[in-house]
């Protein structure tokens, strides 16, 4: 794709994760915020939290690797990653995880679809899942 950004990634003072049912927000100064939707009961749950400073930088760590893959967009082809499909192996019903960096440019975008090649990518969604499971927020909600 070519939403890539050239040489330097630009800055972002925000950072949102989405898996099923849980959506997480983190801001430049590690304040977080999520909200667990959970489709098989109705209920939602909210909360907050605070990394260290050390945790956040973690974080901003772990997914920067995702961030400097040819697969991240900006905003303006977004939309063209949520409608792709799967041109290899796919198991329906597997979740995944979208990454959104925010920032006065607009932001990127990285989505993984654990559906997809599971077996090619099953180190990448590993990964991923470690970083959800990382953070002081509850479990996705497993898909039906």
């Amino acid at each position: 794709m070519t939403g890539c950004f050239e040489s330097q990634r630009p800055a972002f003072d925000r950072i949102e994760l989405r898996a099923p049912g849980l959506e997480v927000a983190i801001d430049g100064k590690g304040k977080g915020a999520f909200v667990r939707s959970n489709f098989h009961t109705g209920r939602v749950d909210r909360g907050g939290f605070l990394l260290s400073n050390e945790r956040y930088d973690e974080l901003k760590r772990r997914l920067e690797r995702f961030r400097r893959l040819d697969e991240t967009v900006d905003e303006a082809e977004a939309g063209a990653l949520l409608e792709r499909t799967c041109e290899g192996e796919e198991v329906t019903d597997q979740g995944g995880v979208t990454i959104h960096w925010r920032g006065s440019y607009g932001g990127q975008w990285y989505i993984a679809d654990f559906g997809c090649e599971p077996k090619q990518y099953a180190e990448r969604n590993r990964e991923l899942r470690a970083v959800l499971e990382s953070l002081p927020v509850p479990e996705a909600v497993p898909l039906p």
